[in-house]
């Protein structure tokens, strides 16, 4: 890497790239930033949006070993295409690294974007692995995260782990 590039900052051709690929445990796209995230920041639907944000944010973190994950905001995934739509709402990445650090343990370790890609704004999560997942709920939120929980993806699906699931963290490669 040149000594003037930034290794955790995501760019324009970086998300090209992925746009080629389909959902996967490593990746997950979404048409919109929770919608709640909209409105007033003292509401029921603010707070279950947080919770929806962080249970992707999670879900991903959880399940990487060596290689960074990412979370997409602005593209629908088609299935064997991708459809660069854009959001409406720019999110700051201060706000969100304050979020993870209130309701996880320990933090999650990632970088949040906002790449202009087809005249549109896409926001994108780069999400790092870390050897000190698995990152557990802290603190309850929205009623959508509780406290205990270990979120992570099987395939495509966002999933809680049992306890079969939770003796793999533990297991090094």
């Amino acid at each position: 890497v040149a000594d003037n590039i930034d290794p955790y900052t995501m760019n324009h051709s970086q998300l090209v790239a992925l746009l080629s690929q389909p959902e996967s445990t490593e990746l997950d796209w979404k048409a919109a930033i929770p919608k709640g995230l909209n409105g007033p920041n003292s509401d029921l639907n603010w707070d279950m949006s947080r919770a929806e944000m962080l249970r992707d944010l999670a879900s991903i973190a959880n399940s990487l070993i060596r290689e960074n994950g990412y979370l997409i905001y602005g593209v629908k995934d088609l299935g064997s295409s991708r459809n660069v739509i854009g959001i409406s709402k720019q999110l700051d990445d201060a706000d969100l690294q304050q979020w993870s650090e209130n309701h996880f343990d320990p933090p999650i370790r990632f970088e949040f974007s906002l790449i202009s890609i087809d005249s549109s704004m896409v926001g994108a999560v780069e999400i790092f692995p870390d050897p000190g997942r698995p990152h557990v709920v802290a603190r309850t939120l929205g009623s959508a995260i509780f406290e205990g929980q270990v979120w992570f993806r099987r395939g495509t699906k966002n999933t809680i782990a049992l306890r079969a699931d939770l003796a793999r963290f533990f297991v090094r490669p």
